[in-house]
């Protein structure tokens, strides 16, 4: 509860629940205003895999416009704004402590919020119907000929 009696509402995503749009657009559904991520990265010994993770977790304060905690073990701890920005962060292996301003609130509601993940369907729909008037075209030009 904070100091002037309001409540935030968090939703607690673990390591690879940040990677599922399903379950942070359920939580802010039912009304969370903040993301908490708690995420063990150790297991990604070199590579973009850390970076890779957090703009996984920039994507899902994006869609659901809430402002987002990430805490690592050895990843990369960062505060991330509603629209995706990392305002604080620390480095892959840093012990750090990262101090920022974190504003939960109401936002209007996303596409992603309102319609649901749509955007990969509809792209494989349309890709299928592109590709499917290109075949029957050629057929057409190759039975001209």
């Amino acid at each position: 509860m904070l100091h002037d009696g309001r409540t935030i509402r968090i939703a607690p995503l673990i390591c690879y629940d940040v990677l599922d749009p399903g379950l942070a657009t359920a939580a802010v559904r039912t009304g969370a205003d903040l993301i908490v991520t708690l995420s063990n990265d150790s297991w990604f010994a070199t590579g973009a895999g850390p970076r890779l993770h957090l703009l996984g977790a920039a994507f899902r304060s994006i869609e659901t416009r809430r402002p987002q905690l990430r805490a690592t073990n050895t990843g990369i701890s960062a505060v991330i704004t509603p629209s995706g920005d990392i305002v604080e962060r620390a480095g892959v292996n840093e012990r750090v402590t990262l101090i920022a301003n974190v504003v939960p609130g109401r936002w209007p509601p996303t596409l992603v919020l309102a319609w649901g993940d749509w955007l990969g369907p509809v792209a494989l729909a349309l890709g299928i119907t592109i590709l499917g008037a290109l075949v029957v075209t050629r057929r057409g030009r190759s039975g001209d000929a």
